[in-house]
């Protein structure tokens, strides 16, 4: 029986401790809770950063619907994977203001409470690329969380979320991404040194790499500008299937034998004409050499991009050579020789066509437009003139006379008939100075357009 009372004297006593705890540590708060909210927060409260000391509840909801319009319109959060960049659309998230605003806590910063249409943002996702949702290759959830972290701060300023920082794997598998052969005859033996100095060459992420500062770095003097041609002849033949942007490059005034229209770049060392190009990717690339049936060949290999690229040639023309005629006393009456052969000027536009993982074109883009002028063919000819007869006789024949003179004309007639591709007035088969200024000003017109390209292409 005592046992029991004490029993019961003992719960009593520990309801009545517990209620008055409880009141103590808890009563303070929601005292804070129910009615501070109404007359205003305490200092250092805040919500997306926005300062709620002295603010009631209403007050700070209203302040953060104004908050997030201005969010929307002035903020921007861009998803990037490899070459794609896609602007995520802020109908993705769905904001519980009112909920942020009741589960505020004091002297602290809150953090919106806000959500993801997963549908709509899988959508997105493989919009982007389908190889994000459709293989198990990247950590989904770590990006979902740090999109809403960038919604639910309200952060100013544009965010990023590059998709590859996600990656399982950090080191995606490499692959020839695109290359090509170059014949390079008799210089052989150079090329294969440039083979063994150099069998790869890194391309970090965004960098330029440029061959006059690669050959500097490693004794370039041993290299003829021929050598360093063929090897950016090839490089830029690689390049070109591939997002890299050239930034700088010459041409030849005619086209090599080792070179094909459209692919050329020349290296001078003395004249510092550099060939450079940028790899604008966030990834790393290698550009391998060697020597495969006595050619030069060049690979570029790294991880997959996302869209193709294919270099397409097109607008083609060609322009005939100037003939240029001159004189020469020391040959013979009616001969003549051809001291220049003449060449036809060449003009491509070279084009990279972007395609998407389906084949469809996604942009076409200008590369280049290679212009080589003409090479004018010169020939030399005999001096043109009628034979002089003295004779003591000063009353020659009239009809001999003009018998000589009929076989004199017949003469100039045929030699001039020899001369393909010119008139047979030879008052106008020489070039005057201002058709040779014509001819200049046109073969001038095209290299100032070739030299004003994009991407720095000269």
């Amino acid at each position: 029986m005592n046992n029991d009372q004490g029993t019961k004297l003992f719960l009593a006593l520990l309801l009545t401790t517990s209620f008055i705890f409880s009141f103590s540590q808890f009563g303070a708060k929601a005292y804070q809770h129910f009615f501070q909210r109404a007359s205003g927060y305490g200092g250092n409260t805040k919500i997306a950063a926005i300062d709620a000391a002295g603010m009631n509840e209403s007050e700070v909801l209203k302040a953060l619907v104004t908050k997030q319009a201005d969010w929307e319109k002035t903020n921007a959060i861009t998803i990037k994977y490899k070459e794609k960049t896609k602007k995520v659309e802020t109908d993705l998230f769905d904001f519980q203001l009112q909920d942020s605003v009741s589960k505020m806590k004091q002297g602290i910063d809150n953090q919106v409470l806000v959500s993801i249409d997963e549908e709509k943002w899988k959508s997105f996702l493989n919009s982007i690329s389908p190889e994000i949702v459709e293989e198990d290759a990247f950590y989904l959830n770590k990006l979902n969380d740090s999109l809403l972290a960038i919604a639910a701060g309200m952060q100013t300023g544009d965010s990023l979320l590059d998709v590859n920082d996600y990656r399982i794997s950090k080191k995606e598998e490499e692959k020839v991404l695109s290359d090509t052969v170059l014949a390079v005859g008799d210089n052989k033996k150079n090329i294969t040194k440039w083979v063994k100095t150099f069998p790869a060459i890194a391309i970090a992420p965004q960098s330029s790499l440029s061959i006059l500062k690669i050959t500097e770095d490693t004794g370039g003097k041993v290299y003829s500008n021929e050598t360093l041609s063929m090897v950016a002849s090839a490089i830029h033949h690689v390049i070109l299937s591939s997002n890299f942007s050239v930034v700088e490059r010459y041409l030849s005034r005619e086209l090599p034998s080792f070179a094909t229209l459209g692919y050329e770049a020349r290296v001078n060392k003395e004249k510092n004409m550099d060939y450079r190009f940028r790899n604008p990717n966030d990834e790393s690339f290698t550009l391998h050499f060697k020597m495969v049936d006595q050619k030069l060949y060049v690979s570029l290999t790294g991880a997959p991009f996302l869209y193709q690229y294919k270099v397409v040639l097109s607008d083609k023309e060609s322009f005939k050579p100037k003939t240029v005629i001159q004189f020469d006393p020391k040959l013979s009456f009616g001969q003549y020789k051809i001291a220049a052969e003449g060449k036809d000027g060449q003009l491509v536009k070279v084009y990279r066509n972007i395609l998407d993982d389906k084949g469809q074109k996604v942009k076409k883009e200008l590369v280049s437009e290679d212009f080589y002028p003409p090479v004018k063919e010169v020939i030399v000819h005999s001096l043109i003139e009628k034979e002089t007869v003295t004779t003591e006789d000063s009353n020659i024949d009239k009809s001999t006379a003009d018998s000589s003179g009929d076989a004199s004309d017949s003469m100039e007639n045929k030699e001039n008939a020899n001369i393909s591709g010119t008139t047979t007035d030879s008052s106008s088969s020489i070039e005057t100075d201002q058709e040779q200024k014509k001819n200049d000003q046109d073969v001038n017109q095209k290299e100032d357009k070739a030299s004003s390209l994009p991407d720095g292409e000269k």
